[in-house]
């Protein structure tokens, strides 16, 4: 039987009907030794087979120090951070990557500027960021990342910021201001020049968004929402094809996964579990990337893989 793209000249998304395989989906990956929520991440840019997570929180201890390292299939412990957090975030590989801020101390408003270098064994501490705070994004590589928004401490009600500082592989440089102020939002990005922010939470008011903005190096550009407005959520790939998965989207939890082509969202396939606070950070591509941790109602070891197999030649 002729394809649809033999006779349309193109391949055409049709999910129930079309037989080429388009749409990613989500399948059980290895659980942490660790189950937390508030956690970061980073992995390498080929995908899901090879992820650091760290920091994080429990019921037995609010700022938690373990690192794990990902094979593809189990995770293994590695050297702990030097200093123990909820709400760090990150970007690298497996041998060389930064946690960046959080929360040291469980204080609501107390950010912290601390960066820790990862050489594949051990952190150390590095250049710290301009500001301090907490729930930022980080997207880019080791050499050429961003780390975005989240909450600036205040000794009143923490309130959430625009600042964008950006990563040459020595310092960081505070650069142009995002349009939203923001929290607990996700990104993607895989070089300093180009990003996506998305998500996220703008206290101390109750706004949950869906807002989507654009880096190209020199400004932000607001783009096409999310579909569905949610906060602690995760994200993936490039500025141009990007997934957003999970998050808190009141009154509930949510599974939800987008897919982005650069200009708009489409919602794809969910996750099997409802979870929010995830690992955050650049975790993975829009074609192969992982969710691990979280929180579902109660904490979760969990991990489960994306993969979105394109079209079929």
């Amino acid at each position: 039987m002729a394809k649809l793209k033999d006779i349309k000249g193109t391949a055409i998304q049709f999910r129930d009907s079309d037989p080429e395989v388009y749409v990613g989906s989500w399948s059980s990956g290895g659980a942490l030794n660790s189950g937390r929520s508030l956690l970061g991440g980073f992995g390498a840019p080929t995908g899901a087979s090879a992820n650091i997570v760290f920091g994080g929180s429990n019921p037995g201890s609010p700022n938690v120090a373990i690192a794990e390292s990902y094979n593809g299939s189990s995770w293994t412990e590695v050297g702990d951070l030097n200093t123990g957090r909820q709400l760090p975030s990150g970007f690298g590989t497996t041998t060389a990557g930064y946690s960046i801020a959080g929360n040291y101390d469980g204080a609501p408003g107390a950010g912290s500027n601390n960066v820790e270098s990862w050489n594949g064994s051990a952190w150390s501490e590095t250049t710290e960021i301009n500001s301090a705070r907490i729930a930022g994004v980080a997207t880019g590589t080791t050499t050429a990342g961003l780390f975005s928004t989240g909450t600036s401490p205040t000794s009143g009600t923490p309130s959430s910021t625009v600042l964008n500082e950006s990563w040459n592989g020595s310092a960081w440089t505070e650069v142009a201001d995002l349009n939203q102020a923001r929290r607990e939002g996700a990104g993607s990005g895989t070089t300093n020049t180009a990003a996506l922010v998305f998500g996220g939470r703008n206290p101390p008011s109750s706004a949950t968004l869906a807002t989507n903005e654009l880096w190209n190096g020199s400004a932000w550009t607001e783009t096409g929402d999310l579909n569905t407005t949610r906060y602690a959520l995760s994200g993936s790939g490039s500025s141009t094809a990007a997934i957003a998965f999970a998050g808190n989207a009141p009154p509930g939890k949510i599974a939800n996964t987008e897919q982005w082509d650069g200009s708009s969202w489409t919602e794809v396939n969910d996750l099997a579990t409802a979870r929010a606070s995830g690992a955050n950070g650049t975790v993975g591509t829009s074609s192969t990337s992982l969710l691990s941790g979280g929180d579902s109602g109660s904490i979760v070891a969990t991990t489960e893989e994306w993969t979105f197999g394109g079209l079929d030649p």
